[in-house]
């Protein structure tokens, strides 16, 4: 079974998919045994999930795992990144649970980005960067994008332009929501230019959370007040649109700053945690990682 080469941005399971439609098998169970993944639910924001693990094993898959899923955003979870790779691939790492999110399990793409697509290469594809965690826009068109539920496999995940029109769900958002989008997406092309950004970008969150009283109490206190700066600047929407616990106002309310800092002997947390505090810092400041982009300019292109 041959591997098809991936387009510009293609996510991982989109070339996993069109790999066996091309290989003319009407099943997915030959690519299953091949690679030795199970059949369970494939996820488009989940970078770090125990099959793109499996996959990146192979030398078909090994650079996709970074450029076709969101696994470069969850160096964030680590002050040292030298060992991130074979730590993040490690089973024995306890992950938090994703219950006080709100990940979104459906498949988005842009409507601009697939005809062009269809255009210069016969057919449109699924782009990782519009499934990272939480985006909502396609950044280079400005706009929402467009939601596909039901795509949980790898047989029933065809491209955007076979989609039949009662599938998709048109999303609307506020420009708060682009903004948010562009700087996701920023913070995964400095990751993809230079993964040892990320140590740089826990310094600056270590670094506005810091100091912390030892004092228990007062620790509690230099956190609820950090984080009432942090929900000061940050749009609730956003909160809302990341957080389960912001959207319901039923459930008690976690101090997401707090959470970060303490860990709970959890060693990998869902990057959204880094990437909001970090956001919060940008709106603080938008010079802040301006010695961060050497290789990497203002709207998250490479540096011509």
């Amino acid at each position: 079974m041959n591997i098809v080469k991936a387009f510009p941005d293609e996510h991982v399971w989109s070339v996993a998919a069109r790999s066996i439609k091309w290989s003319g098998f009407d099943s997915s169970s030959i690519f299953f045994d091949k690679f030795g993944i199970d059949q369970s639910h494939i996820k488009p924001t989940k970078g770090n999930c125990h099959n793109i693990t499996k996959l990146a094993k192979f030398k078909e898959f090994e650079q996709l795992q970074k450029s076709g899923s969101s696994f470069l955003l969850w160096y964030l979870n680590f002050d040292r990144t030298e060992c991130a790779d074979s730590e993040l691939n490690s089973a024995e790492y306890q992950q938090a649970r994703e219950s006080q999110l709100t990940v979104c399990s459906e498949w988005k793409f842009c409507p601009c980005c697939a005809q062009e697509n269809r255009a210069l290469y016969g057919t449109a594809y699924w782009h990782n960067k519009h499934n990272l965690p939480f985006v909502t826009h396609c950044t280079k068109h400005n706009m929402p994008l467009s939601h596909v539920a039901n795509l949980k496999d790898l047989d029933s995940l065809i491209m955007p332009n076979r989609l039949a029109a009662d599938r998709i769900q048109s999303q609307q958002y506020g420009e708060e929501f682009f903004n948010w989008s562009r700087f996701v997406e920023r913070i995964f092309n400095m990751l993809e230019q230079n993964p040892s950004v990320a140590t740089q970008l826990r310094q600056k969150i270590w670094s506005r959370l810091n100091p912390v009283p030892n004092e228990q109490k007062k620790r509690r206190n230099h956190f609820n007040g950090l984080l009432n700066e942090l929900e000061a600047i940050v749009p609730n929407s956003i909160l809302r649109h990341c957080f389960q616990f912001y959207r319901d106002e039923k459930r008690r309310k976690s101090n997401i700053l707090f959470t970060t800092y303490k860990r709970d002997g959890i060693q990998i947390r869902n990057p959204v945690y880094m990437l909001i505090i970090l956001y919060w810092i940008e709106l603080e400041d938008s010079s802040i990682f301006g010695d961060l982009h050497e290789t990497t300019n203002i709207t998250g292109n490479p540096a011509k």
